[in-house]
C-alpha cells in the first residue's frame, strides 16, 4: 500500500512540475508580449489632434513669455506710460476726495492721560 501511495505521490508531483513548467513558459511568453507592446506604445506616431494641441499650447506660452518680458523690462511704450500716469492721477484724486486732500498724520502719545 505504501508503494502505491509513493507511486501516486510521484505521479502527482510529476504532473505538478509539468504544470509549473507550462505556467512558467506562459509567463515568459506574456512578459515578452508585454515588453513588445510597451515598446510599440512608446515609439508610436503622435496623433494629429495631439500635435495641434501642443502647437497651440506652445504659441500661448510664447505669448505669455513676451508679455512677461514686456512687464519685467520696463520697456513700456509711450501709450502705456501715459495710461498708467493718468490712472495714478485719477486714483490719487479719488483718494483725496474720500480721505481729504491734506493728510493729517497724527502721532499717538501713550503717556498722555485721556481727559
Amino acid at each position: 500500500m505504501s508503494i502505491v501511495h509513493h507511486r501516486e505521490t510521484q505521479i502527482i508531483l510529476a504532473d505538478f512540475n509539468k504544470a509549473q513548467e507550462v505556467l512558467k513558459d506562459k509567463i515568459t511568453a506574456l512578459q515578452i508580449l508585454l515588453e513588445g507592446t510597451e515598446d510599440k506604445l512608446r515609439h508610436r506616431e503622435s496623433r494629429p489632434e495631439d500635435l495641434h494641441v501642443i502647437a497651440d499650447l506652445r504659441e500661448m506660452v510664447t505669448e505669455r513669455e513676451g508679455l512677461v518680458k514686456k512687464l519685467v523690462s520696463y520697456g513700456l511704450s509711450q501709450d502705456d506710460k501715459k495710461f498708467y500716469q493718468l490712472e495714478l492721477v485719477s486714483r490719487e484724486t479719488g483718494f483725496n476726495k474720500v480721505f481729504n486732500s491734506s493728510a493729517n498724520v497724527g502721532v499717538i502719545n501713550p503717556l498722555i492721560k485721556p481727559s
